[in-house]
Parts: structure tokens; sequence; C-alpha cells
């Protein structure tokens, strides 16, 4: 697994934000991770960013007030400079059409989010490995 990634988590619930980023850290505490509550205010923050200081890795969830998850991926889409960014939809929730959707506006991958601590610590190694395989070009996307 990569030592160093930079991390931006964008999801409304407070709740899982804490719970995904206090996992993401105990999982590897050289991780750098920041978390937002909304899309419109991480699309701000990435446009504010110098190209060389984008995150690596972006998790967003789907269902958010404001600009959905698969809005920002939309608009992340458009731009070449957050090309080399991978990212992810984690969700409660995976309807076939809006995995499709996620996937053809740049997701390189679609996750449930799961019930317990358990399911959800799974999930993150799953995020980190897919991670591991895209920023190696072990899968393109």
């Amino acid at each position: 697994m990569t030592n160093h990634i930079d991390i931006l988590l964008v999801d409304d619930d407070q709740d899982d934000l804490y719970i995904i980023s206090t996992m993401i850290s105990a999982m590897n505490p050289s991780f750098t991770l920041l978390a937002m509550t909304d899309g419109k205010h991480a699309m701000a923050y990435l446009a504010s960013l110098p190209d060389n200081g984008l995150p690596h890795l972006l998790i967003v969830d789907f269902n958010m007030p404001h600009m959905s998850g698969v809005e920002m991926l939309g608009h992340l889409l458009q731009s070449e400079r957050y090309k080399q960014m991978v990212r992810v939809v984690l969700s409660t929730y995976g309807s076939p059409t809006d995995i499709k959707r996620c996937i053809n506006s740049g997701a390189a991958g679609y996750f449930c989010k799961g019930g317990s601590l358990a399911e959800i610590k799974s999930v993150i190694d799953d995020i980190l490995c897919l991670y591991d395989k895209v920023h190696c070009n072990a899968i393109p996307f």
C-alpha cells in the first residue's frame, strides 16, 4: 500500500465523516486527510489549489445537498488538471444506474459504506487497494 496519500473526503453526513476519517488516519497516520461537508465548497477548494497541490484521492458521497457526488465528478471530468486525481464514490446505496453515471463521469470505483464498522473498514481497504492499482497504472480509468 502507498505510504503517503493526500485525501479529500466529501460527505454531508458528519457521523460518516468522523468514522471514515478516523479509520483512514488509524490505518496509516502518514495519510493527509481533509474532510468537507459540501460539494460546492470542495470544488471551490480544489479550484484554489495549484496543480501540484491537488489531492491524490477524492472520496465523495453520492447524495449531498447543493452539489451531488456525480455533479462534482462531472465538473472534474471537464478539466485536464484533475485527470491524475483518483476519484471514487462512497455512498450508502448504489443502484446500477447511479453507479454507471458515476463511472461515466470519471469515478474509478463506486463503493457502498456498509452498516458495521468492520464493513466500513473493509470498504476503505478496497478503496485504498483500488487507489494503488490506478496510481500504478495497473487499472486505467
